[in-house]
């Protein structure tokens, strides 16, 4: 790990004053990162959100990095980059992807910010970091369809499956869970070539 890590604290302290928004995929020691991480949020005013970050991003050029922006059909990534090596990259959504093997309800991505829930991060009471993360059943919805999409190109996603088994614990939590899947997913048809 390189010796730079970004002010997280200053970055979500904004956020959290001025944005909707939803960080997903959160490691369990996080605000801590590894070089080239990637940190994914949802925004509903991603230009807003865009504008609050880049001048948290912009205090490191002076420390010899520079800061790329790379603009996608449904998301944004601002890039903190020394010497052609990625240090973070910041993956700002404004909408779900659309997916080969999964359709998503359009509306799912609003509804995921709408239920965020604040989460505190870190160990030390005084420098805790709060950051709206997906509720629960949300949470897990978005390992399924990870899962779905993903595990067949990479083997790796089948923690999300073993992540979602080990936190489905009783019938009630099974039922909500399968019916959000049911209401919000549906698996793409298919393809069977003929066998003979």
């Amino acid at each position: 790990m390189q010796s730079l890590m970004i002010n997280l604290h200053n970055i979500f302290s904004v956020l959290n004053k001025k944005h909707k928004y939803v960080a997903v995929k959160l490691t369990e020691d996080f605000p801590k990162y590894t070089t080239g991480a990637e940190l994914d949020i949802f925004c509903q005013n991603i230009d807003g959100v865009l504008l609050s970050i880049l001048p948290q991003m912009n205090r490191h050029v002076d420390e010899g990095y520079e800061v790329k922006l790379e603009d996608k059909n449904y998301h944004f990534s601002i890039c903190l980059v020394k010497n052609n090596n990625l240090h973070i990259r910041l993956n700002l959504y404004k909408s779900l992807p659309i997916l080969k093997k999964i359709s998503i309800k359009e509306s799912l991505f609003d509804v995921i910010i709408e239920r965020a829930v604040k989460k505190k991060f870190g160990r030390s009471k005084d420098r805790q970091l709060e950051v709206y993360v997906p509720e629960f059943y949300d949470d897990l919805l978005i390992k399924y369809i990870e899962f779905q999409e993903w595990y067949s190109l990479r083997g790796n996603k089948i923690q999300h499956a073993e992540y979602i088994q080990g936190s489905l614990t009783n019938q009630k939590k099974r039922k909500n869970f399968f019916d959000r899947v049911h209401y919000y997913t549906k698996l793409s048809d298919l393809e069977v070539e003929d066998a003979l």
